[in-house]
């Protein structure tokens, strides 16, 4: 019997539009799924999952998936797909099975493998995971190019599967947050915006003020108010790489109007001005 080892087999983004639904019975991989823009839910394995800026699934092998992105700002993800156990000798076909009927299905070449604390459905965010962050979209770039070798599928799975693995054990990471916190952070990024105090946020939440600062230190390693400017600055970043609105109306659309602040709490998160930060990482080239 040949040798088995992980492959990366597909990587892309989706650009969903309003009232768009995809769903998908049973897909034969693992898979790592992030938000880039915008925000929504999927369904997996019948079970909810919020999907806001940053926020990354890594999903079990043969789930079920049901997308459904915001009525209003639906959602830019990405997915990279792969065979924890592919075996030697075999041609890599770039493809996953996604329906009972496609030609891969249930192949004896490929199957499952165990990934140290990726039980079921286990997230993060990439604000947590910065080189699963990176490597993530590499693996599309690197997908995307015409010449493509096998070598460097097995490498990507591989790196992969240790990024996912060391981002899940981090804090705050592998298990979704208490209903309380997912009702905050969802109303925040659904109208990223607008201004918000302490009892605002308790009010989402459901609890006392205290309450919420120790979930939010247990769960996110911060404060509450410091959450609410870090998603705005995750949605900049988005704004920063996919468009060329002027940096003063980022802010702006992102809740920080105040120039000079909105770029000493970027430099200060990111490392970089907004302008630089764009130059570096923009998609849209110079």
């Amino acid at each position: 019997m040949s040798e088995k080892y992980p492959i990366m087999v597909l990587a892309n983004h989706f650009q969903f539009s309003r009232g768009m639904r995809i769903s998908y019975p049973r897909v034969q991989s693992r898979m790592l799924l992030w938000c880039v823009s915008g925000h929504g839910e999927v369904i997996v394995n019948r079970k909810h999952f919020s999907l806001a800026v940053g926020d990354f699934l890594f999903l079990p092998w043969n789930h079920s998936i049901s997308y459904h992105p915001d009525a209003q700002t639906p959602y830019l993800v990405g997915g990279a797909h792969i065979i924890p156990r592919y075996g030697t000798g075999i041609p890599i076909t770039y493809e996953v099975s996604h329906l009972p009927s496609h030609p891969l299905t249930d192949a004896p070449w490929i199957s499952d493998g165990e990934v140290p604390g990726c039980v079921g459905v286990v997230g993060g965010s990439f604000s947590n995971a910065r080189g699963l962050s990176l490597l993530a979209d590499y693996a599309i770039t690197w997908f995307r190019a015409d010449n493509r070798q096998d070598e460097h599928a097995h490498w990507l799975g591989e790196l992969l599967l240790q990024e996912i693995t060391r981002a899940v054990a981090a804090p705050g990471g592998g298990s979704q947050l208490p209903v309380s916190l997912q009702r905050v952070t969802a109303s925040v990024r659904a109208n990223i915006t607008r201004s918000y105090t302490m009892s605002q946020l308790t009010e989402f939440a459901g609890c006392s003020a205290a309450t919420l600062n120790r979930l939010f230190r247990t769960h996110l390693q911060q404060s509450p108010m410091q959450w609410v400017i870090h998603a705005r600055l995750g949605v900049a970043t988005s704004l920063l790489m996919t468009t060329r609105i002027p940096i003063s109306e980022i802010g702006k659309q992102v809740g920080i109007p105040d120039p000079y602040y909105f770029s000493k709490c970027f430099k200060r998160r990111y490392h970089h001005s907004p302008s630089a930060y764009r130059t570096k990482m923009s998609m849209l080239g110079t």
